[in-house]
């Protein structure tokens, strides 16, 4: 629940669905009856096909992430994915959004 999240871990989540969901969300909404056909993430399908399963396609149910691999790849992109500039995800944003993808999940 957001609201057992540290204020860092609620930034992260924020800057995550502002920023990252639109391509690494999840393929079906969770919880929410499929009224239409939603467009595929193109992020996840890509992850999705690129680890066949040994990870989670879903960047927020990845337990492997480090803080230092999202900065890179964030910083200076990966395949069809576009780098972002301090000027588009300031340093503040970058550390909240590493501290929600790195969470401890229980």
């Amino acid at each position: 629940a957001p609201e057992s999240l540290d204020p860092l871990q609620r930034r992260g989540r924020e800057v995550f669905w502002a920023r990252c969901q639109a391509c690494h969300g999840p393929l079906v909404p969770p919880s929410k009856p499929v009224l239409f056909n939603l467009p595929a993430m193109p992020g996840t399908v890509a992850l999705q096909a690129k680890h066949q399963g040994a990870v989670p396609a879903e960047l927020e149910a990845r337990t492997d992430l480090t803080p230092d691999f999202i900065a890179y790849v964030v910083r200076h992109g990966s395949g069809h994915m576009p780098f972002f500039r301090p000027t588009e995800l300031t340093r503040a944003d970058l550390a909240a959004l590493q501290a929600w993808l790195c969470r401890p999940r229980g």
